[in-house]
């Protein structure tokens, strides 16, 4: 499978320990291992295209695995309500 466009801007050290990505159009959400603490085990970031970078949208650490796929779903939906106001915002200039 050839990776998102997306995760080649994405500075490395903002990466981390990648464990899966999930493609919503131009975005891209992010699942990563962090290290266990008080922050949590995993981090789940949406990202948006913004010239020749990647930008957050949102993220979170979560403490618990199962946690992930309410927050990648919960991303989902906040990601393309900004990529369509993006959108809608570039048609009207």
């Amino acid at each position: 499978m050839t990776p998102h466009p997306l995760l080649a801007t994405i500075p490395p050290d903002r990466l981390g320990d990648l464990i899966d990505t999930v493609s919503v159009g131009p975005g891209l959400i992010t699942v990563t291992r962090i290290p266990a603490g008080e922050w949590g085990e995993r981090a789940v970031i949406a990202w948006r295209p913004v010239g020749d970078a990647a930008r957050v949208v949102a993220a979170t650490s979560l403490m618990h695995a199962a946690d992930v796929p309410g927050a990648v779903a919960e991303f989902t939906a906040t990601l393309r309500k900004v990529l369509a106001l993006n959108t809608f915002r570039k048609g009207t200039r």
